[in-house]
């Protein structure tokens, strides 16, 4: 009878490599290679069979799985997985003290952590987890250094590396001595790899764990920490520093706070050593001398160079500051600059014994607080306060008060000065504030005369009117700050010398001469026979009003600061006007009588009329009448060309006289003389020949040219070549003009020619050269 292919059961359910397997069942051939066996898909040799059993050997690389027999095409499988051969792949950490976790990773292990057993070097461990692939355990006390085995069933695996068995050990740690939140490096054995598993203590005082492996620990230095051991616990086991930690580096307090150079201090903190020479102490930066030193106290020698400021320890690379800074006396304020200014102005404040924290310096002036913006152990920046500062400026540094020698003046201000008139020579005194009590520190002007200072207060100044001083504010100048009086000063005589002219209607422009008046317009008050007049123009001699509307003949006053003065002559106000004069601007040899034409307001009352030609040379005045002409109110004139004799003009006048035979003039108006191109009176004459710097001519021409181009003034030389002529600037003589270059009226040119010939410039007008024309 043939039974069918079945496998009922193997043994041992797992296995290493090589390891014989018993396969049970029916359908077997008694003759091994006819059966083809599989672990989990992966064949196996068959060592010996018989119908109802088979032995193979567990081939490489077997994992959990099925185990399967085909004989003749036809294939039994087994109901129960083959659990795998049993191997340790690795295990990690690599090396940790008793107590710790171990992960093993291999094959063949069972998920029922009771089917296997697991030793460090032969010492029983508790699995604490297991899969078909990793096992969790804790290394037992008493475990050595050596192979990690696992045992399942019968079959017993070992590692292929020794699994070091660390004690818990601190071998050093660095630094050793820090402040509070300094961190400290803990080296030793048996850490653990997780920050939370190490708990760390310094002399008793738990400390956060930053960070950790099995044989480094960074922790953080809590505060309060002293000297003493440290310690850290893993699993339950503590080892314990050899050294002692040095504690936090910290100052507490010094004494005495104030202190001046060569005395001691004590400096009360720790983290100290009792050894000078293990740390330095330097007081704003500058070395000081330690005299006895312990664990929580420092004897040290203020230095002769030392300034306002903290204290600080070092030891190693650790430094304290202290909270607080200490004061080196003396504390003085030696000068200050500028001394007076407004509110807002910075001062600067010079002296001994300042912090270099702005906020540590209280300044007061005169009492009240100011801000401080900048500071140095000799120097402070203030900003002058709001409110009454004239008086002295304090600084407290420490409880400590310097005050100044002299008082701050405040803001440059002049508030009043009396009497508001005088002549010269007479003392006028000002008040005000930011003066100074030394006359030479300030200077005072009258409407922008000196004058002398004869006596000074930081609230006064006594001054002489100066014989120069015009009506106008009064200033006071200290270190090119200054400031003026709100009312203007009256210079006396107050006085009208003369007016111009003495008769005009309506509207007519005014000229009033005399002393003493503002040279602000709205500080004149003029009046003509009673009535105010509008002031157009004003300076301490010269007043321009206009004859208002309604105005009749009288004098004239002016009024200034309260004071009057009154005309000696009435100025008429009569019905004639001068609205417009018109007269050509030149007049040439040769021409006939010039037209010119008179606009008046009213031709009725017009009288007579005159003509007044001066001669721009000679001043030569030729006053005669006129026979005119008038459409309406425009008058036509002749004037005949006999009176124009002057070389450069005449300036022309009309003299015009009303029903009630009082005149008026009309403003001056010039006339030049117009020369023609072939005029030579303003010829260049023959120029020496020559062709070296010696023979260059100083040329100008004082004409305005109607063709003022270098090619057209100089056509009698030809085109310009520099062989036959040169032109030069009066600057310089890197200034050579071309042909297109322009001759300016009255400037001077170095010319050279070779060929010597009279130069006549072309057509052109003479100008009058007159206050505003000062360079021609």
């Amino acid at each position: 009878m043939v039974l069918p292919l079945t496998i009922s059961s193997f043994s041992p359910g797992l296995g290493t490599v090589g390891s014989p397997v018993t396969i049970n069942g029916t359908g077997f051939s008694s003759i091994p290679s006819n059966n083809v066996v599989r672990f989990n898909g992966i064949s196996a040799t068959v060592t010996s069979s018989t119908p109802t059993s088979l032995v193979a050997t567990v081939p490489i690389g077997v994992t959990i799985g099925k185990i399967t027999v085909t004989l003749n095409t036809i294939t039994a499988t087994s109901a129960q997985d083959f659990g795998g051969t049993l191997s340790i792949s690795s295990f990690n950490p690599s090396n940790a003290p008793p107590g710790a976790s171990v992960i093993i990773s291999g094959t063949g292990f069972s998920s029922l952590a009771s089917q296997q057993t697991v030793k460090f070097n032969g010492v029983s461990a508790v699995i604490a987890s297991s899969t078909t692939n990793s096992i969790t355990a804790t290394v037992p006390t008493g475990a050595t250094t050596g192979t990690i085995s696992v045992t399942r069933e019968s079959f017993t695996v070992n590692s292929n590396t020794e699994f070091l068995v660390q004690p818990l050990t601190i071998g050093s740690f660095s630094p050793g001595i820090a402040i509070a939140g300094a961190t400290v490096t803990i080296s030793g054995t048996g850490f653990s790899s997780s920050p939370a598993n190490n708990i760390v203590k310094f002399n008793g005082i738990s400390a956060t764990v930053t960070n950790s492996t099995p044989t480094g620990i960074t922790a953080v230095v809590p505060s309060g920490a002293t000297a003493g051991k440290i310690t850290v616990t893993v699993n339950g086991i503590t080892a314990t520093s050899s050294d002692d930690f040095g504690g936090t580096l910290a100052i507490n307090s010094f004494t005495p706070t104030s202190a001046i150079a060569g005395s001691s201090l004590t400096i009360t903190g720790t983290g100290f050593s009792s050894v000078n020479s293990s740390q330095s102490v330097k007081i704003n930066d500058v070395n000081a001398v330690i005299t006895n030193a312990t664990a929580t106290s420092l004897v040290v020698t203020v230095p002769s160079s030392a300034t306002t400021g903290k204290i600080s320890v070092t030891r190693g690379t650790i430094t304290a500051l202290s909270s607080s800074e200490l004061l080196v006396l003396p504390l003085s304020v030696n000068s200050f600059s500028p001394r007076f200014g407004a509110a807002g102005t910075p001062i600067t404040i010079s002296g001994t014994g300042f912090s270099s924290v702005p906020t540590n310096n209280i300044v007061r002036f005169n009492g009240i607080a100011a801000s401080v913006t900048h500071s140095t152990p000799t120097s402070i920046i203030a900003i002058a306060p709001t409110g009454n500062v004239i008086g002295k400026i304090s600084v407290t540094v420490n409880g400590t008060i310097a005050t100044s020698n002299v008082d701050y003046s405040g803001a440059l201000t002049v508030s009043s000065f009396t009497p508001l008139k005088a002549q010269s020579g007479d003392l006028i005194t000002l008040t005000g504030s930011g003066f100074s009590g030394t006359v030479a520190d300030q200077s005072v002007k009258f409407n922008g005369v000196a004058a002398v200072i004869t006596n000074s207060s930081s609230t006064t100044l006594i001054v002489k009117v100066p014989p120069e001083a015009t009506t106008g504010p009064i200033s006071v100048t200290r270190e090119a700050t200054s400031t003026s009086s709100p009312l203007e000063f009256l210079k006396l005589p107050l006085e009208i010398s003369s007016l111009t002219p003495q008769a005009g209607a309506v509207g007519t422009s005014v000229t009033i001469n005399g002393l003493g008046f503002s040279s602000s317009n709205a500080n004149n008050t003029v009046k003509i026979n009673g009535l105010l007049a509008e002031v157009i123009s004003s300076s301490p001699t010269e007043i321009k009003t206009l004859v208002p509307a309604g105005a009749t003949t009288g004098k004239v006053s002016v009024t200034v600061n309260g004071e009057t003065t009154i005309s000696i002559n009435d100025f008429n106000v009569i019905n004639l006007k001068i609205n417009e004069t018109t007269v050509p601007e030149f007049y040439t040899f040769g021409d006939t009588n010039l037209s010119a034409t008179i606009e008046l307001n009213n031709i009725n009352e017009l009288d007579q009329l005159k003509l007044k030609v001066k001669s721009i040379s000679t001043n030569e005045i030729i006053v005669q009448p006129l026979v005119f002409t008038n459409t309406q109110n425009v008058v036509s004139v002749d004037i005949p060309s006999t009176l124009f004799t002057d070389p450069i003009g005449m300036e022309v006048t009309f003299i015009l006289y009303d029903n009630d035979n009082q005149e008026i003039e009309s403003v001056p108006k010039y006339v030049y003389l117009k020369y023609q191109a072939s005029t030579n009176v303003h010829a260049i004459p023959n120029l020496v020949f020559g062709s070296s710097v010696k023979d260059y001519q100083l040329i100008s021409i004082p004409l305005n040219l109607t063709d003022a181009k270098v090619s057209s003034v100089f056509k009698n030389l030809g085109r310009y070549d520099n062989r036959k002529y040169r032109l030069y600037s009066y600057i310089s003589r890197n200034n050579e003009l071309d042909k297109n270059s322009l001759i300016n009226v009255g400037t001077g040119y170095w010319l050279i020619v070779k060929k010597p010939l009279e130069i006549i410039p072309g057509e052109g007008t003479t100008v009058f050269v007159t206050e505003d024309t000062p360079s021609q």
